[in-house]
């Protein structure tokens, strides 16, 4: 066999694993794109001050009632306000409006990031 043969052999193995490299190479890169792609909306969205369902754990006090602290962190997402009192009782397995002093209900909120922070704190929720 000539050098000449060898080399267009060699080549041929060569050619079968390149494409196979620029296969993976190419699902490596749409991945990577997808994924900044992903959190780039994430960032967005948080920047831009929308507000997303979050779940929120609230001491009762004596001079708590249901009413009062769903009133208290309501915002026009949450819908209805009876139907938000609905949600806080199913989130906290509750057959009846009544709460005790001293317990902790889960609240769900909608609130921006910086919202969520100070929200616990907060009398009334600014809109």
């Amino acid at each position: 066999m000539t050098a000449l043969g060898r080399d267009i052999r060699v080549s041929g193995v060569l050619g079968k694993y390149k494409y196979i490299f620029v296969f993976l190479l190419s699902c490596l890169l749409l991945l990577a794109l997808s994924y900044a792609h992903s959190h780039q909306g994430e960032s967005y969205s948080h920047a831009a001050g929308i507000r997303s369902k979050r779940v929120l754990s609230v001491s009762v006090s004596r001079e708590d009632s249901l009413w009062g602290i769903a009133e208290r962190y309501y915002t026009p997402e949450c819908g209805d306000m009876k139907e938000y009192i609905q949600e806080i009782k199913r989130c906290n397995s509750l057959e009846k409006d009544t709460i005790y002093a001293g317990s902790r209900l889960l609240v769900p909120v909608w609130a921006t990031d910086q919202e969520a922070v100070t929200l616990a704190g907060r009398k009334k929720m600014e809109l």
